[in-house]
């Protein structure tokens, strides 16, 4: 698709939630196994989201939001956006169900 011929990709910084993007992914191998039945055998430990801004050398692991629920109340705490962690895949092998927070990325 565009992103692999163009690798890059914008930021619609006014969309319905310019603090986050929906990540998207799909799991070529679904026909045979889930990502979830992936780790449950040890063949897949992460699957992390990495970017890297235009004309930066290193690659940055990206992060989001997930709601924590400790002793009966609910925080938030950003963690790493691992799809094998947090993603729920569904028959066909995508899983869509994650955004990206990216308000510290996107210039106001």
């Amino acid at each position: 698709g565009k992103i692999n011929r163009d690798r890059a990709f914008l930021i619609n910084s006014f969309s319905e939630n310019p603090d986050f993007l929906q990540i998207e992914v799909m799991n070529p191998t679904a026909n045979i196994r889930s990502i979830k039945k992936q780790s449950e055998t040890g063949r897949l430990l992460t699957t992390k989201l990495l970017y890297r801004e235009v004309g930066q050398v290193h690659w940055e692991e990206a992060y989001t939001l997930i709601e924590v629920e400790n002793e009966g109340e609910t925080s938030v705490s950003p963690e790493q956006l691992d799809f094998v962690s947090y993603g729920v895949e569904d028959g066909y092998g995508y899983i869509s169900n994650l955004q990206w927070s990216i308000k510290e990325y996107v210039p106001q």
